[in-house]
């Protein structure tokens, strides 16, 4: 990814950051703690935040393209890592390969995990 399209993808997450309520309102959540650019699992996670209703982890993964490889691979670590939480990963648009992968990795899993694929 080009440092002009980190930049605008870390703006947006800021933004996202400074309006939680937007989320809240859109995937009916409550957040609490959010945190950007948080390291979890070695793995850095765009925000990172704690649904109060459930106290379960919430990870947001934000790409402004079409889903790609580096974060399939991130998120695909992410499941690994975590026995139950929320994902959210949004993006301009999402590979129907990529989505699968995702929903497979976590269906054929014994982990308590709601991911949110978020479009325009």
């Amino acid at each position: 990814m080009s440092k002009n399209s980190s930049e605008r993808e870390f703006i947006f997450t800021l933004s996202q950051f400074e309006n939680p309520q937007i989320l809240e309102k859109e995937l009916n959540l409550k957040l609490a703690g959010l945190e950007l650019e948080t390291k979890f699992a070695g793995l850095k996670i765009d925000m990172y935040g704690i649904e109060q209703d459930l106290g379960v982890e919430v990870f947001v993964e934000n790409v402004l393209l079409k889903s790609d490889y580096s974060h399939q691979y991130r998120l695909l670590k992410l499941i690994e890592a975590i026995d139950k939480g929320i994902i959210i990963y949004q993006a301009v648009g999402f590979k129907d390969k990529y989505v699968k992968q995702l929903r497979d990795k976590i269906l054929n899993s014994s982990k308590k995990v709601n991911l949110y694929f978020v479009t325009d």
